[in-house]
């Protein structure tokens, strides 16, 4: 058992505190004097490289999928003294492309020491829009520019009897839906689509001047439906002005207008007295399964 505690027993060693030691004054001047250095030769570097003609950008690389919007690209970023590389603004450049309505987004970098590398995503036209002026319309709904006939050719036209001056946005959207419903294959065949009534689209195809009424859904099956059958009315009904697709098993339609002979000529009487115009024809109704 060991005994009790007194006062001072064991080694007999004092420790004493250790006290740190500070710096010196001098070699505080001196490490002051050194960052001073430090800083003015890098002022001094930085202004050197500000000046320095090697850093002067002297190439622009434009890449986009769509060479005719490269070509809007370079000639919007040529032409410019771009200046010092380590001073240009690449948010600034990619906003001024990106005004651009054929421009979606563009991306800008620095390549030392002295190369612009800009990449481009087109907006890209999904759609004539008809009207005194065609133009080419994105399907974020941006206006790209005129439309020519070639355009046409290979794009759907899309109609509106009051110059989508009313629902533009919600007639748009629904041409969309319906070109996205139809898929790649059956949307490269429509010729126009008209949005008159955001109830009820009209389609027609290309080479088929016939009007489709589709309504506001489900046109892949109803128009699939309808080329199904489609050579086999025409064989028994002759051509037609529109069909209505809207009403499951059944297809309501209305036979084109027949082309009027020229009026024989009745002596006597003046040739408008003579002349006329086939009536309209009853519409029809044909059922299928």
């Amino acid at each position: 058992m060991s005994g009790p505690y007194r006062r001072g027993a064991g080694d007999g060693r004092v420790r004493k505190p250790v006290s740190k030691s500070r710096l010196s004054l001098p070699l505080a001047a001196l490490g002051l004097a050194a960052a001073g250095l430090l800083f003015f030769g890098l002022h001094e570097l930085y202004g050197f490289l500000l000046t320095w003609d090697e850093l002067t950008i002297g190439a622009v690389e434009v890449s986009c999928p769509d060479p005719a919007v490269a070509v809007l690209a370079e000639e919007i970023a040529g032409g410019r003294a771009w200046g010092n590389i380590l001073l240009l603004d690449v948010d600034r450049v990619a906003a001024e492309l990106s005004a651009s309505p054929r421009v979606a987004a563009a991306r800008v970098r620095k390549v030392f020491p002295a190369t612009l590398r800009i990449e481009v995503v087109p907006r890209r036209p999904a759609a004539v829009l008809e009207g005194a002026e065609p133009e080419l319309i994105a399907r974020d709904g941006v206006v790209l520019g005129p439309a020519d006939s070639a355009d046409a050719g290979r794009l759907p036209v899309l109609k509106d009897e009051g110059g989508f001056a009313q629902d533009r946005r919600a007639k748009l959207d629904l041409a969309w839906a319906c070109l996205d419903d139809l898929g790649p294959n059956l949307a490269e065949s429509v010729e126009c689509l008209d949005l008159s009534e955001t109830e009820n689209l009209v389609l027609v195809l290309r080479g088929d001047p016939t009007r489709l009424k589709l309504g506001n859904d489900l046109y892949r099956p109803r128009l699939r439906e309808w080329l199904a059958v489609r050579e086999d009315r025409r064989r028994e009904f002759g051509p037609m002005e529109y069909v209505d697709l809207r009403f499951a098993g059944r297809t309501i339609f209305k036979p084109a207008r027949a082309a009027s002979p020229p009026p024989a000529a009745v002596p006597g009487l003046p040739a408008e007295a003579v002349s006329g115009e086939a009536g309209p024809r009853n519409h029809q109704e044909a059922s299928h399964g």
